[in-house]
């Protein structure tokens, strides 16, 4: 008689959007052929902050994790829509949405695509693990250490080890889904610069119910937005929806700054400690709002009009955060450790796509990992079918690092320059004359499209709105 073939065990470090996804698909594709735990050096109740607008990969991953069902109760409805102001005027210079009439033709392009609550979006794939017997989620028990161990059968496990040096357990695979923090990645990826502060900082605050603490004139200028944007020659202020479905209605803040040599300077200039941790970084009580705040609308200046201080001013938490990254980083050669990095793990992203990226490697590493031969009978995974997808997963995020750093370079409203117009319209952003004369008729028919489907049926995708046909061949 045959012996029976061993049940790997995987473990996937980091509860983020991909680590769960990731967890969630194994689980339920996999069944009890696999044996999956999740480590999480936070805690369960953590607050995310903001939302993501899932694009067709992350609504994939939904799917294939058994909780699409649950999309629109973390989504908020018609927040897919987007108004982009000047520094004046109240009343918006672009409207961008989904017109209702090319999601019916062309889902695959138009399909419903809101703000999604990354907070929800954990509960309903924790939720979902728990109803599973294949997987374990360890919230406040981080993986900090990894280290090969060659196996009788040949080939290696690895050995994941906390903070403190315990062991955590032997596992056939390990999957990092840290994000920037990773203290795994450098096991698979060259990175001389490593982790390091970017130059730039963010004010980053949230509302809890800007329906009922916004005046009548702020109510009109965000609208049932997703997202509202307001620019100038280096100042950029974004509002996005970030709320659990149609009766969450928190909305997030992001204030860029201008360039900054080093990230303790900014908290000199609010006379505020650093924070050194995440949940101490969240500044609730009047006093330190009052000096972020003051620093903030300072910074503003005259160039905004008064409705984007009064905004400001309404922010029920805080938070002053340094934007860090990683430096150029290429796959190591030769590596026989069981050990893969996704997402943020593997390059930085960031905010602004980070996390489709990530979800969409979760999904095309749980496809490989359901071949038939992807572990063999003694539980240890096929190393080569890994390293087979892995430089396509790391192309992906340097080449939207090369597209990010060139809008950073190029973009004016990330070149803060006094001897030039703050204001900035949108004519600004286009250099052929041809495209100069077209732009704005596009734009006002744009406006009036949106204007019609406001007027008869409501902008913006509800859960009637179709969904992309991928997805829906999944469900």
């Amino acid at each position: 008689m045959a012996a029976a073939s061993a049940v790997p065990r995987i473990a996937i470090a980091g509860a983020g959007v991909s680590g769960l996804g990731l967890a969630g698909i194994l689980s339920k594709t996999l069944g009890d052929r696999v044996r999956v735990e999740v480590f999480e050096r936070g805690s369960r109740s953590r607050d995310q902050g903001y939302g993501l607008d899932l694009d067709e990969h992350g609504q994939e991953v939904l799917a294939l994790a058994g909780v699409y069902h649950r999309y629109w109760d973390i989504s908020y409805p018609r927040s897919d829509r987007f108004a982009a102001y000047g520094l004046r005027g109240s009343e918006p210079q672009l409207v961008a949405f989904r017109p209702r009439l090319l999601q019916r033709l062309w889902p695959q392009a138009f399909a419903a695509r809101p703000e999604t609550n990354r907070g929800g979006l954990r509960e309903v794939l924790l939720e979902a693990l728990a109803t599973r017997s294949n997987n374990t989620v360890h919230y406040d028990c981080g993986a900090f250490g990894i280290r090969e161990l060659l196996s009788d059968e040949g080939g290696s496990k690895a050995e994941l080890t906390d903070e403190s040096g315990a062991v955590l357990g032997e596992y056939d695979l390990v999957v990092d889904a840290m994000g920037l923090h990773s203290t795994l990645r450098t096991h698979r990826v060259e990175d001389q610069q490593g982790k390091h502060f970017s130059q730039q900082m963010m004010i980053h605050g949230a509302f809890d119910d800007p329906e009922a603490s916004f005046p009548p004139h702020l109510k009109r200028l965000i609208g049932n937005y997703g997202t509202v944007a307001a620019y100038g020659r280096g100042h950029l202020l974004t509002l996005q929806r970030y709320g659990a479905g149609a009766e969450d209605r928190r909305m997030s803040l992001f204030y860029h700054t201008s360039e900054v040599a080093e990230e303790a300077h900014l908290f000199r200039e609010m006379d505020l400690p650093q924070a050194s941790s995440r949940g101490q970084g969240i500044l609730r009580d009047a006093d330190s709002k009052r000096k972020v705040l003051t620093w903030v609308k300072r910074d503003m200046g005259k160039e905004w009009d008064s409705q984007w201080h009064d905004v400001v001013d309404l922010l029920d938490r805080v938070t002053v955060r340094g934007i860090h990254t990683h430096g150029d980083t290429s796959l190591r050669d030769g590596v026989s450790l069981p050990l893969v990095c996704i997402g943020d793990a593997l390059r930085n992203c960031g905010i602004g796509g980070g996390g489709n990226l990530a979800m969409m490697d979760a999904k095309e590493l749980a496809t490989v990992l359901a071949q038939p031969e992807a572990f063999g009978s003694s539980g240890q995974v096929n190393l080569g079918l890994l390293r087979s997808i892995e430089p396509a997963m790391l192309e992906r995020k340097n080449d939207f690092n090369q597209k990010k750093e060139k809008n950073l370079r190029e973009n004016p409203i990330f070149q803060r320059d006094t001897s030039k117009n703050t204001q900035l319209e949108l004519s600004d952003f286009v250099t052929d004359w041809k495209y100069k004369l077209v732009a704005p008729v596009a734009v006002a028919a744009f406006k009036g499209w949106h204007a019609w489907d406001e007027l008869f049926g409501g902008a913006g995708s509800t859960a009637s709105s179709p969904t992309y046909p991928s997805v829906q061949k999944l469900l």
